[in-house]
């Protein structure tokens, strides 16, 4: 779950998520709302590739 550092997906909204799927992980992009790919592309870049990465 990418998530922007001022998103209104706070801890409370992104708990389940991680708690109900599995291999599920939370990165906060700094800087970012609620379109973080869109705000600040490289963190988000480099929070999918290292998922990604961890998976194979």
């Amino acid at each position: 779950v990418l998530r922007g550092e001022n998103d209104q997906a706070t801890e409370r909204v992104v708990s389940p998520l991680l708690s109900h799927i599995s291999d599920c992980r939370a990165v906060t992009i700094p800087g970012s709302s609620h379109n973080p790919h869109e705000e600040n592309i490289a963190p988000c870049l480099a929070a999918v590739s290292a998922f990604l990465r961890d998976l194979a």
